[in-house]
């Protein structure tokens, strides 16, 4: 269905992301798909899910910049739902208040893309 790229997200999980919504709606708890060699093209998933998202409901995502393609995940990353918490609440009303950082832990958002992306949206308040 789609390309295979150098690095793109796992298969198993698009295909069985697929299979979810042909069944009636998106997994639940669903955070995105790792990304790993030798896995679907991005950019062709994107495109797909895009072009589902008026017939099926994807998951809302807090406002990014044009060109943000989302975080890769790694063996030792930033808890994703922690960084996710931080991006909703940062789009709701700037940076939240009292924030100390994240756990890093298995399969967690890389976190020099975090860093870039936080540092960018911080700038940007400026």
């Amino acid at each position: 269905m789609f390309q295979e790229g150098r690095r793109g997200y796992d298969r198993s999980q698009v295909d069985a992301y697929l299979a979810a919504l042909a069944a009636g709606g998106p997994p639940v708890g669903f955070q995105g798909f790792d990304t790993v060699r030798r896995g679907y093209d991005r950019a062709e998933v994107d495109a797909h899910l895009a072009a589902l998202s008026g017939v099926v409901p994807l998951p809302s995502a807090p406002p990014a910049p044009a060109d943000f393609r989302g975080f890769d995940t790694g063996v030792r990353g930033y808890d994703r739902s922690q960084v996710d918490a931080y991006l909703a609440a940062f789009a709701a009303g700037g940076p939240p208040v009292g924030f100390q950082g994240f756990d890093t832990v298995r399969r967690g958002y890389d976190r020099a893309q975090v860093d870039a992306h936080l540092a960018a949206l911080h700038r940007d308040l400026r």
